[in-house]
C-alpha cells in the first residue's frame, strides 16, 4: 500500500504529467503514462481522446489540489498501489472543472499516471 510520502511522491508525479497535457502533447502523456493504461488505451485513441476533452477548454488558469487518497484496488482495475488525486481546475475557456488523476506503481516500481478524467 501506498505510504503517506508516495501519495507525496504520487501527486508530484500527476502534476508533473499534467504539465504535457497543459501543453497539448498528449502522445508524450501517453508515453508517459502506466504501462497498464498504454495497453487498454491505443495511443493514437489517447491522443485523440484528450484532445477531444481538453482543447475546447482552454488553457490552465489555475489548479488547485483538493484531495488525494489512496487504495489498493479500483473497479475494473488490477490490484495495486493507486493513488487518486482530484483537483479544481479553471481553464481560459470559462470553464472551472474537476480532474482526477489516478497514478499506479508501474511494474518498475515507478508511479505513473493510469488514468485521467473531467469531473
Amino acid at each position: 500500500m501506498l505510504m503517506q510520502d508516495d501519495t507525496r511522491e504520487s501527486l508530484e508525479a500527476a502534476l508533473a504529467w499534467l504539465i504535457n497535457a497543459d501543453a497539448g502533447d498528449y502522445a508524450l502523456t501517453w508515453e508517459q503514462a502506466a504501462s497498464y493504461a498504454r495497453v487498454q488505451v491505443p495511443k493514437a485513441e489517447w491522443v485523440e481522446m484528450m484532445a477531444r476533452s481538453r482543447e475546447p477548454l482552454g488553457e490552465v488558469i489555475d489548479r488547485i489540489p483538493v484531495s488525494s487518497q489512496r487504495a489498493d484496488e479500483l473497479p475494473g482495475a488490477p490490484s495495486g498501489e493507486y493513488a487518486v488525486h482530484e483537483f479544481r481546475t479553471v481553464f481560459s475557456g470559462g470553464a472551472e472543472l474537476g480532474e482526477r488523476v489516478t497514478t499506479m506503481r508501474d511494474g518498475d516500481g515507478q508511479l505513473r499516471v493510469a488514468g485521467y478524467y473531467l469531473v
